[in-house]
């Protein structure tokens, strides 16, 4: 169940497409840049020169980066022609993320409706939950949003991501333009044709270029990235595994060994059948049968506990029932192919025995 969950995760559909894309983080702040034209002023430049770099099929940034250690940031926010505060009284607020105008190509995020910004243009692109939570049962599109700055139209709306990883629930999300909404930090995306690891030392240089008292700190891809958000879960997946194929080897040696036990004190028994005209495959059979039947009351007794005790770890699978019976059949097959395995060796023996040789002894 465990490994099954674990492939299930790394399946799982994020919104996004993590693969070949490099990634770097440029902290504006520590270089210097104090105000908001200064940060714009780098930022335009940036997004003149990325699209440059060899091998660049598409380029962006974002203040937040899915997946990232650090945290979202939250805003309060006003609809154009809907009273301030919501039903409840409560106040209206959302993930919100500084972006350029192609960050969603490079991402490779859907448009479920309308498009994404233009460069420059009072515009704002909300993801699906933030459109179902604040503007249920009408047309998002064209709507206008305050949050300290201009009114900006929503243009577009983007398909939900999990931007926390695949176990997460989806979240309100805006996505600013940069020029509205300038942070401290931004995270530069790279989309390329092959590894992306490989567009790394162009880019720092890249980033130097524009502005030398900048480092690109940690420089990595967002595969790595996500290898790291699925760490614990691909532990416990291989942990589990070993321990699993451990006590699968253990069941297969000692099947083996009473199996072959018993047929050594019963060598004169399988000689007198085969002195009365029993065929080698009948006492194959015959052995076959004995083992089988061990391992048909184990696995009874361990797919009771399984059923029992599953429902303990309902919290640690994902996409996998505690009790689904693809995986319980499965792991049945597993354990009877090991029962025949283990009591087919000595079986084999059984059945070359010679009649004279048993009889004389």
């Amino acid at each position: 169940l465990i490994v099954r969950s674990f492939a299930g995760l790394q399946r799982a559909d994020l919104g996004f497409n993590p693969a070949n894309v490099a990634i770097g983080r440029v902290a504006l702040g520590g270089a210097g840049y104090r105000t908001g034209d200064e940060v714009r002023a780098f930022l335009r430049r940036l997004e003149e020169r990325l699209p440059s770099l060899p091998g660049a099929v598409s380029t962006g940034f974002t203040s937040v980066l899915p997946l990232s250690p650090g945290g979202d940031s939250d805003i309060n926010f006003t609809i154009v022609g809907k009273p301030a505060r919501l039903e409840n009284g409560r106040i209206r607020v959302s993930w919100y993320r500084s972006v350029s105008a192609s960050y969603f190509e490079t991402m490779q995020m859907r448009m479920a409706k309308g498009r994404p910004i233009h460069p420059g243009a009072q515009e704002i692109v909300v993801n699906e939950s933030f459109a179902r939570r604040f503007l249920p049962n009408e047309d998002p599109i064209g709507r206008q949003i305050v949050s300290d700055g201009p009114p900006l139209t929503i243009v577009g709306i983007v398909a939900d991501a999990r931007t926390r990883g695949p176990r997460t629930d989806t979240r309100n999300e805006m996505f600013f333009p940069y020029q509205f909404m300038p942070e401290g930090g931004y995270t530069i995306v790279v989309r390329t044709h092959g590894d992306a690891a490989a567009i790394l030392p162009t880019l720092r240089t890249l980033v130097t270029s524009i502005e030398p008292r900048l480092p690109l700190t940690r420089p990595e891809t967002m595969e790595l990235l996500h290898r790291d958000v699925l760490g614990q879960p691909r532990l416990l997946a291989m942990l589990l595994g070993a321990f699993a194929g451990a006590a699968l080897l253990l069941a297969l040696l000692g099947i083996y060994g009473v199996i072959a036990y018993a047929v050594g004190h019963r060598t004169t028994e399988m000689g007198i059948r085969l002195a009365l005209g029993a065929t080698p495959r009948q006492v194959v059979g015959l052995v076959l049968g004995d083992g089988l039947k061990l391992g048909a009351i184990g696995l009874a007794l361990g797919v009771a506990g399984a059923l029992v005790s599953a429902r303990s770890i309902g919290a640690l699978l994902y996409g996998v029932a505690p009790r689904d019976p693809v995986t319980f059949v499965a792991a049945a097959a597993a354990i009877m192919a090991t029962a025949a395995l283990g009591t087919w060796i000595p079986a084999r023996r059984a059945s070359r025995i010679e009649p004279t040789e048993a009889l004389r002894s």
